[in-house]
C-alpha cells in the first residue's frame, strides 16, 4: 500500500478504537450508576445476572479497543518502512497502560457493586 493508504488506514483503525473505548465507558457508567441506584435492592440471582452480563460486555469491549489498538501498532511499523521521517505518538506503552485501565476498571466497578450490597456497618 502506498503511504497515504497506509495512514487512512491507520486513521480509520484508530477512530474504531476510540468507537470500542467509548462503548466501554459507556457501559462502565452506566453499569455504576445502575450499581448505586439500585445495587442494594437486587436479588441475588438478578445482581449476578447483571455483574456477569457487565464483566462480558465490558471485555469484549475492552478487547475490542485492544485488538485495533495491536493493529495500529502494526500499520505504524508498515508506515514507518515506507516513510522513516514521519512521527508518531502511539506505541505500545500507550497500549499497555491503556489495557491495564480497562482492566482495572472491571474490576473496580464490580467492587463498587460488592461495596453496595454489601455495607459496612459499625
Amino acid at each position: 500500500m502506498t503511504e497515504h493508504e497506509l495512514l487512512d488506514t491507520f486513521t480509520t483503525t484508530q477512530a474504531l478504537m476510540h468507537d470500542w473505548s467509548t462503548t466501554y465507558f459507556s457501559v462502565v457508567t452506566a453499569y455504576l450508576v445502575a450499581a448505586f441506584v439500585i445495587g442494594a435492592k437486587l436479588t441475588r440471582s438478578q445482581a449476578f445476572i447483571a455483574n456477569a452480563s457487565f464483566s462480558i460486555f465490558s471485555a469484549l469491549c475492552a478487547w475490542g479497543a485492544i485488538g485495533t489498538g495491536l493493529r495500529m501498532l502494526e500499520l505504524k511499523s508498515e508506515i514507518l518502512m515506507v516513510n522513516p521521517a514521519r512521527g508518531f505518538l502511539f506505541g505500545a506503552p500507550a497500549l499497555v497502560i491503556t489495557s491495564g485501565l480497562f482492566v482495572a476498571g472491571i474490576f473496580i466497578a464490580l467492587k463498587f457493586m460488592w461495596d453496595v450490597r454489601h455495607p459496612r456497618t459499625s
